[in-house]
């Protein structure tokens, strides 16, 4: 069997990862246009082309995370209704 190529590694996170935040970053050396295309369309959260700056690698990293903190406390409310509804039935 053939190693695995970026493709399939990245589809298969995503399809293991389901509705679980899980950013990808690409780091790539490929400019092809097809190439970004499939990248974005295999479920890559951002890509880099090579070489790449290691000060914008920890940046988008960050930023990635930093959306991912604020993600849970846009959805905080919905939650927090729920379970107020439910002790005034008890």
């Amino acid at each position: 069997m053939p190693p695995a190529d970026g493709f399939a590694i990245l589809e298969s996170l995503r399809a293991d990862a389901g509705d679980t935040f899980l950013p990808v970053v690409i780091l790539t050396a490929d400019t092809n246009e097809e190439t970004k295309r499939r990248v974005r369309e295999a479920g890559a959260t951002d890509f880099l082309l090579k070489p790449f700056d290691h000060v914008e690698v920890a940046l988008r990293i960050r930023n990635l995370l930093k959306g991912r903190r604020a993600a849970p406390a846009s959805r905080q409310p919905a939650r927090r209704s729920r379970r107020c509804r439910s002790r005034s039935h008890r």
